[in-house]
């Protein structure tokens, strides 16, 4: 459970068991004391595991919630949470016959989604820092470049690779590459909150150490403190985030990311009683899907000439003043698409940007091509 919860530090977690401990003795009031000891008269192995098993707990920050004992007078079936938990009850219409050891329980669980598969150190990662990208020096070096002599004789994708190559080679002079830290930490977790996580971490080892009263009070008063607060901060966020869909949808969809658990695409799937698991057929079960619901129109079109034919491409020009007018209203908001150029760039080197896009978008219409690049972007 220790590896599970430090791989996931800020999920909640419900164990539910029959640990079959009888010559456990629990701690009603966690203020006071470990969650549970050892029995007057338990063996010493036993003794060793209560102590093992409250350890853990109060590591893991875990609380028991059930304190419904059988007929016996004993708590064999043990629930333990690290969330603020509702009370556990005896179920008043079990679904089974009911036994003796082992009364019929009933707990609502309330799910919040909102956490964050992250471990505890910081990532470490490198980006392209393009805010602080010499835009001037790229725009000059961009706009130095005889475009019309390097793409009139390219094709269409040959005329993309070269135009791609020359902006990569500008990235690499002129944007820093920039080391930056990924907080672990949930979105809505401020400074206050992560300095007090750290602050119960640390007294929680103290108090490991020295198995002093005084310092398990500390730690239980910090992990009091460090529950309300996280409650709260997460309230605040959510509430900021509602309040600001309208002016700011962005910030709602970072959220969204944030507690998205799965974003590949399923690997399996079924259409009646066939199933698919790989790309392929995968693929031809859309495709028989498909063409089970299409219908053949009654009635042929002929065509009796070309579409070439009845329109002539080679009388489109696209004028380099509208290409200006699209690059100038890009949102600068937006994040950079897989080719890995960000909007706010391509609008502020637009000037030099605008000849080679031109001599590509024009030989793409002319020769009815689009570039193969593009449509993966």
């Amino acid at each position: 459970m220790e590896d599970v919860s430090n791989r996931f530090p800020y999920d909640t977690f419900t164990i539910f068991g029959d640990f079959n401990m009888p010559y456990a003795d629990w701690n009603r009031d966690l203020d006071r004391g470990p969650s549970c000891s050892a029995k007057a008269g338990s063996s010493r192995l036993q003794a060793e595991f209560v102590k093992v098993v409250s350890n853990s707990l109060d590591f893991l920050n875990f609380t028991k919630i059930n304190d419904n004992h059988n007929v016996h007078g004993s708590l064999l079936d043990l629930i333990f949470t690290n969330h603020n938990p509702d009370k556990c009850r005896v179920a008043i219409d079990p679904l089974l016959p009911v036994d003796d050891y082992h009364p019929p329980l009933l707990l609502d669980l309330v799910i919040r989604s909102g956490s964050v598969q992250a471990n505890t150190s910081l990532n470490h990662n490198t980006r392209s820092d393009f805010k602080n990208a010499n835009l001037s020096a790229i725009c000059t070096y961009l706009g130095e470049i005889d475009w019309s002599n390097l793409l009139t004789t390219a094709t269409v994708d040959e005329s993309v690779d070269i135009f791609y190559s020359h902006l990569y080679i500008a990235f690499d002079y002129f944007v820093p590459v920039k080391n930056f830290k990924t907080s672990s930490f949930p979105l809505w977790f401020n400074r206050d909150l992560i300095n007090l996580i750290l602050a119960k971490k640390a007294a929680h080892a103290k108090y490991k150490r020295t198995r002093n009263l005084n310092d398990y009070l500390q730690f239980s008063f910090l992990r009091v403190l460090t529950s309300e607060l996280s409650d709260q901060c997460y309230s605040d966020y959510i509430m900021k985030t509602e309040n600001s869909i309208i002016a700011n949808p962005n910030r709602f969809w970072v959220y969204v990311n944030s507690i998205r658990q799965i974003n590949d695409i399923t690997s399996q799937m079924c259409l009646g009683d066939k199933h698919a698991d790989t790309n392929e057929s995968i693929a031809n079960l859309f495709s028989n899907y498909f063409n089970s619901v299409y219908t053949t129109p009654t009635e042929e079109l002929e065509f009796q000439t070309a579409l070439f034919d009845v329109f002539d491409f080679s009388f489109v020009d696209i004028a380099a003043e509208d290409i200006k007018v699209k690059l100038m209203n890009l949102d600068v908001n937006k994040g950079a698409r897989p080719d890995g150029v960000p909007p706010s760039l391509i609008k502020s080197c637009c000037l030099a940007l605008i000849e080679p896009l031109q001599i590509i978008f024009n030989k793409s219409i002319i020769n009815g091509y689009f570039p193969s690049v593009w449509k993966m972007v």
